[in-house]
């Protein structure tokens, strides 16, 4: 039987990414959301208290916030466009991930996300964001350990050093931080990934490439004073 990663990832491949759809907990495909255009969300909850980001700063002008599941197709098709925008605009961008693996249909999300944060412990996250992603198809039907070796590959793989890798992957403050992610996702009406938040507004995407279309126009109202 097809499982939902191969049904959500020829959905798309049909549609030509026409829509964007997201992984949900309720295992049901999903338009991203958006709240009203003139609510504001909890800056708080957004940011958590040490975010992970793939740009240089999190203090930018302007900030795009995901909410990603590693074994989430929709966030990989996504992941491409969020770090060429953090390289597109490193002063006036900031790219923020938080962790929110759906552990209910992607049972190696959560190790992915361990696997991330113990990359970030070593200064190496958007490498290991990228090396995640770009090796979903390889991992996700994996057994937990089988990709937990291939998380401790891409960690030799980046320089890291492993033992310390392992250490930070098993540690309960890993689990907090991942936790707490979820939390304040679950706070701010996450419910599906990716779910995306530009300057603490939900963003309501149809297209994949709308995304690159609207983070232009915020940082270009950013550079002329408008915003």
């Amino acid at each position: 039987m097809m499982n939902s990663r191969h049904k959500l990832t020829i959905a798309a491949t049909i549609l030509s990414l026409t829509f964007l759809v997201s992984c949900s907990s309720s295992n049901s495909d999903a338009e991203l959301t958006s709240t009203d255009g003139n609510e504001r969300i909890n800056e708080i909850a957004l940011f958590g208290d040490s975010p992970a980001t793939l740009s240089p700063s999190i203090d930018a002008p302007v900030t795009l916030v995901e909410f990603a599941d590693y074994q989430c197709p929709p966030c990989e098709m996504v992941s491409e466009e969020m770090l060429e925008m953090a390289q597109t605009y490193p002063d006036d961008l900031s790219v923020v991930i938080r962790n929110f693996p759906l552990s209910e249909i992607h049972p190696n999300a959560l190790s992915a996300a361990k696997a991330a944060e113990a990359a970030r412990a070593q200064g190496e996250f958007r490498d290991m964001y990228k090396s995640l992603f770009e090796g979903q198809e390889v991992w996700s039907d994996l057994t937990a350990d089988q990709a937990e070796e291939i998380f401790e590959g891409y960690a030799l793989d980046l320089g890291l050093d492993v033992d310390r890798f392992r250490s930070d992957f098993a540690s309960a403050s890993t689990s907090a931080l991942i936790e707490s992610d979820m939390a304040d996702g679950s706070e701010l009406g996450v419910g599906g990934t990716p779910t995306l938040f530009l300057d603490g507004e939900r963003v309501n995407l149809t297209s994949i490439d709308e995304l690159a279309v609207i983070v232009d126009a915020a940082v270009q109202r950013s550079r002329n004073g408008t915003k």
